[in-house]
């Protein structure tokens, strides 16, 4: 009889091989990133659907656009937000991210989902590569890509916008990946590879995600050394921890552009760790009842789009990895004892899972009360990134070792008993998914995993074959629960020209002002799309002094990093005098107003979406630079912010100490705009007073007269002031941050000098 071809299914079922070619997996891991940002390539135009994308990267990319743009300068300040912030030391900002460039090029924010597939492709074969150089097979490789790069975990960020984040938790498969190229080469170039592949993994993403990162990496050195004192001597296995120490005091150094100005800014200028307490490290923690999300992820939730994007955070406790990854983690946590490499992954894992619990573990408690810097961020939710990481290396280990192995022969009962699990809480779901009221997916695929399990069992099909349908349904599970998370949009959706903010913005043309929206509709993208400026925003960094001086506005206080946003009614503010130095000279409301120093501007109907919105003009607010008779200190006992209420910010501004006595009369002054961080004033006064520049005080603005150097004071609690005496002036002030400049100076001495001590080795072996 002549040979009968068989069936494709058929042979890929039988077949005893996967491609062992790196080249061929990266290109498979890199189609199926591609199909499941198929929306993004179908509708190259548009803009890739994440909150924080439109929130805050947008527009914090436009104003650094603009900053080139308009005054071709590096972006060093933002005046758009809370009287102007340091966009130095501002993680948001990403100002050292090597792709922060196409940002700066365009003002258009549909780079950003192309640099999202980016990120999730380069994890994938960062994870590829890691397995493979840890002793997994091709195929087991690819299926722990999968569970990892595009679990639901990486969704659910995507879904909320965390570019920064998913950048530095995406990229731990790199630093364990040269980690491990470390302990096996023990070099001199492996240890530069380490530092050089942390210092870019802060360069492009998150603090807190790059020092989880960190954790995670020494605590996979430490067990790996563990486990290796078992056959060989202490001295052999302290080598590597000691390169690796090495490389982590390079990349202190190496990194100084990035961490020195957080340190500074964000840490000990900022109000950040006035909050960073207990209660804050731990919100968003992950509960028990979120336990049953990771079976099914849309477990207590609503439909999700743009609309009701914020509930219930659900991102931040998000973990689905595939149901098959669920299923095959207990067996391969079974085979710790026989299976060389999965006590660290458990480990690790296990850890990782406790944190994550937050309030709700103890094992979190210690860890804030131990780990030095640990109680600096919140949301322990995204440490199930590093459990998933944990599991996915855990199924891959466990796929590569049974190649040789006899099939076990309780697997089809257990998956049938995962089977059943399943679909009793999915019975008891309420959850709309893709149009149904009960979403079964979750079944089909443990139901087609029982299957093979069988045939397997049976050996009607190879080791091989059954990993390959795995594998299938491990990416078809994940893909089906992506795409109600994927959204594209048109960007003038998000971006609509709001007529108020377009109103506001004419006015800007002839002069300065800020404005308050207690409608919170002009948000900080609309504002610097528009070229206005809040005293409100979102800023990681916010100025303690700023925030102090804000809550003293409003009738409630609320010490909290967002409080700033959480403003009421114009019958809340309790002291309009420090809306008057902040500049605020146009308030927008939904009511109307019945008060003599507020003229109605403009009046804006919505069609009944929204309530009608009344834009007012403070007469009584003060210009953006003034001209004030004397620096004054209050009565013993206020302080500054005791007594600004009932100050007259025409004659006075208040210092904590070295008053300033002088007689000039107010005067408005014309400021002349150089950047963002860089305004000249020019005028002349009869007599000595001080120039009060509503500008948030920073210790690193510099002012010079005529070109002399002058003293910059800090007014009002947190503006910007400057004494002059009688005659003519013409002063500049800048910002200029030291901690940046000396930071990217180390840092350039640093890779310069490694790189020419690499090149020197290797010309030095050639000979």
């Amino acid at each position: 009889m002549g040979h009968v071809a068989l069936p494709w299914w058929r042979r890929l079922a039988q077949a005893r091989t996967w491609p062992e070619s790196t080249r061929w997996n990266l290109l498979f891991l890199t189609i199926i990133s591609t199909l499941f940002f198929h929306k993004l390539f179908l509708h190259p135009t548009q803009l890739l659907w994440g909150y924080d994308v439109v929130a805050a990267h947008s527009a914090n990319a436009h104003i650094q656009w603009r900053s080139f743009s308009e005054w071709g300068r590096f972006p060093l300040w933002d005046p758009t937000i809370f009287c102007g912030a340091s966009t130095v030391g501002d993680q948001m900002q990403a100002l050292f991210n090597p792709f922060q460039f196409v940002f700066w090029l365009t003002p258009s924010p549909v780079p950003f989902g192309y640099y999202l597939w980016l990120a999730v492709t380069l994890s994938a074969w960062g994870t590829f590569l890691f397995a493979r150089r840890s002793g997994l097979d091709a195929c087991a490789a690819c299926f722990s890509s999968v569970i990892f790069a595009m679990s639901w975990k990486t969704a659910a960020h995507l879904f909320a916008g965390h570019v920064l984040l998913l950048s530095s938790a995406l990229q731990l498969p790199w630093m364990l990946l040269v980690t491990e190229k470390l302990c096996q080469d023990k070099t001199f170039g492996s240890v530069c590879l380490v530092a050089f592949t942390i210092t870019l993994v802060a360069f492009i993403g998150h603090v807190q995600m790059t020092y989880y990162n960190l954790l995670f990496t020494l605590g996979y050195l430490g067990l790996r050394s563990l486990h290796e004192l078992r056959t060989k001597r202490i001295l052999a296995v302290l080598r590597p921890a000691s390169l690796f120490s090495l490389s982590l005091a390079l990349f202190a150094v190496g990194s100084m552009a990035w961490w020195l100005p957080i340190v500074r800014q964000t840490l000990l200028l900022s109000a950040r760790v006035q909050f960073a307490d207990y209660d804050f490290a731990t919100s968003s923690s992950v509960s028990p009842r979120d336990l049953i999300r990771m079976v099914w992820p849309f477990w207590d939730l609503p439909e999700l789009n743009i609309h009701n994007w914020n509930q219930g955070f659900f991102w931040e406790t998000a973990a689905y990895p595939g149901i098959m990854a669920v299923v095959l983690g207990p067996i391969a946590a079974l085979s710790f004892r026989r299976t060389k490499g999965v006590g660290i992954w458990l480990a690790l894992g296990g850890t990782a899972f406790l944190l994550a619990f937050g309030k709700y573990s103890p094992v979190y408690w210690l860890a804030h009360s131990l780990v030095p810097g640990f109680g600096l961020f919140r949301c322990p939710g995204r440490l199930l990134f590093y459990a998933t990481f944990a599991l996915a290396m855990l199924v891959g280990r466990w796929l590569s070792q049974k190649q040789d192995s006899q099939p076990p022969k309780f697997l089809t009962g257990y998956l049938l008993l995962w089977s059943f699990a399943v679909t009793v809480v999915l019975a008891v779901s309420d959850t709309v998914f893709l149009g149904s009221n009960r979403p079964w997916i979750p079944v089909f695929i443990l139901i087609a995993a029982t299957l093979a399990a069988f045939l397997w069992v049976r050996q009607r099909i190879s080791f091989h074959g059954f990993r390959r349908v795995l594998l299938a349904l491990l990416i078809g599970d994940l893909y089906m629960l992506w795409q109600p998370l994927i959204l594209t949009l048109e960007p003038h959706r998000p971006f609509r020209t709001d007529p108020i903010a377009r109103f506001l913005a004419e006015r800007r043309v002839s002069e300065e002002f800020r404005v308050l929206d207690l409608t919170s509709l002009t948000s900080q993208h609309v504002a610097e799309r528009h070229g206005l400026e809040l005293v409100t925003g979102t800023h990681p960094g916010i100025s303690t002094r700023y925030l102090e001086l804000f809550e003293r506005i409003w009738l409630e206080r609320q010490r909290d990093l967002g409080g700033v946003l959480k403003i009421r009614t114009v019958q809340d503010v309790v002291c309009p005098t420090i809306l008057d130095v902040l500049n605020a000279r146009y308030l927008v409301t939904m009511k109307k107003l019945d008060a003599p120093d507020c003229t109605l501007v403009l009046w804006v109907n919505a069609d009944g979406v929204i309530l009608p919105r009344y834009v007012y003009r403070r007469d009584n607010a003060l210009p953006r630079a003034c001209l004030v008779a004397r620096a004054v200190t209050p009565a013993p006992g206020p302080s500054v912010l005791d007594a600004i209420c009932s100050a007259n910010p025409r004659e006075v501004c208040l210092v904590e100490d070295r008053p300033f006595d002088g007689t000039a009369a107010y005067q408005e002054l014309p400021i002349e705009r150089h950047s963002f961080s860089d305004i000249t004033l020019r005028f002349s006064t009869a007599d000595r007073g001080v120039v009060v520049i509503s500008q948030s005080w920073h210790p690193d603005w510099r002012a010079t007269d005529h070109g002399k150097p002058i003293e910059v004071r800090r007014v009002n609690h947190c503006l910007v002031g400057i004494p002059v005496a009688a005659g003519a002036h013409e002063i500049r002030i800048w910002y200029r941050p030291w901690d940046l400049y000396l930071g990217g100076v180390v840092s350039a001495l640093t890779w310069g000098l490694v790189g020419s001590l690499l090149l020197i080795t290797k010309q030095r072996r050639k000979h």
